[in-house]
């Protein structure tokens, strides 16, 4: 398997705090995979295929979402003018 298509950074305070990763930390094994999952998908795929029910555009922003068995999980970020940047921000 090759270099993904997408790279995905995460937002980070002026104070170095790292929110989205500490949510994602902080979820159970199977929501973790869940998000894991989504993120290589997506990684891999050109952003015209970024749609629903695995992605959602918000305006400027964008929303992963995925359903699970305890709800739903939601990340939202946003396209850098970086070409195949993503970048996630606070849920």
């Amino acid at each position: 398997m090759g270099k993904p298509l997408w790279m995905f950074e995460g937002f980070v305070t002026d104070a170095g705090n790292r929110v989205v990763q500490n949510w994602y930390w902080g979820l159970d094994v199977d929501d973790r995979d869940d998000i894991r999952d989504l993120v290589n998908y997506l990684g891999n795929v050109e952003r015209h295929l970024w749609q629903e029910p695995r992605f959602k555009t918000l305006g400027t922003i964008g929303e992963l979402r995925k359903k699970t068995d305890h709800g739903a999980l939601r990340v939202y970020g946003c396209f850098r003018d970086e070409p195949y940047l993503f970048v996630f921000l606070k849920w």
